[in-house]
């Protein structure tokens, strides 16, 4: 298994800031799995975790300079000549004979609730969304400049695509507010 989620069973509870969330922690993996197979990168080893708000906000302090919380943090431990593409012909490097570490995703499962209230979606699919996001970013993406952030708005268009499917998107329920 090349995919790491902070956790021993496949389904269990979290509470933080008094709210408790039912993560689904096969169905995540088996999204980050998607995810990564899609942009050619199945081979490198993801680490992810949910964290607390407060969690969040000392790892959005000590590594952004940022004293707040944060949906999802992304910490690459590889730099790309170029950002790797869905649509992209040309395919990352495999990685050594031993697995390569791809990064560390860390997701607040309460700051993606306030995200979902606020656009109006499902938690399941926010949290999918901030795991095609950091992603991305491990995968040399940024949004920093207009360029750069309207090519991978796009790359998150075509992977929530591909986890949509018909009528039973590979989100469902990966993360629900008990």
């Amino acid at each position: 298994m090349n995919n790491r989620l902070d956790s021993d069973s496949s389904t269990g509870t979290v509470t933080f800031s008094n709210q408790t969330f039912s993560i689904n922690y096969a169905q995540v993996e088996e999204l980050a799995k998607v995810i990564q197979s899609k942009l050619g990168v199945s081979d490198y080893e993801l680490s992810l975790s949910f964290v607390s708000p407060s969690d969040m906000q000392q790892l959005n302090r000590e590594y952004r300079h940022r004293d707040r919380s944060t949906d999802v943090l992304s910490f690459p431990q590889i730099e790309w000549a170029k950002p790797i593409c869905m649509d992209d012909a040309s395919q990352p490097p495999k990685p050594s004979a031993h697995s390569q570490l791809l990064g560390d995703l860390v997701i607040s499962p309460v700051d993606a609730w306030r995200n979902a209230q606020d656009i109006g979606q499902g938690l399941d699919r926010e949290v999918a969304f901030l795991i095609v996001h950091g992603i991305l970013h491990l995968c040399g993406h940024d949004h920093k400049h207009p360029e750069e952030e309207s090519i991978m708005k796009h790359q998150q268009k075509l992977l929530m695509k591909t986890l949509e499917m018909k009528d039973d998107p590979l989100w469902q329920d990966c993360v629900r507010l008990s």
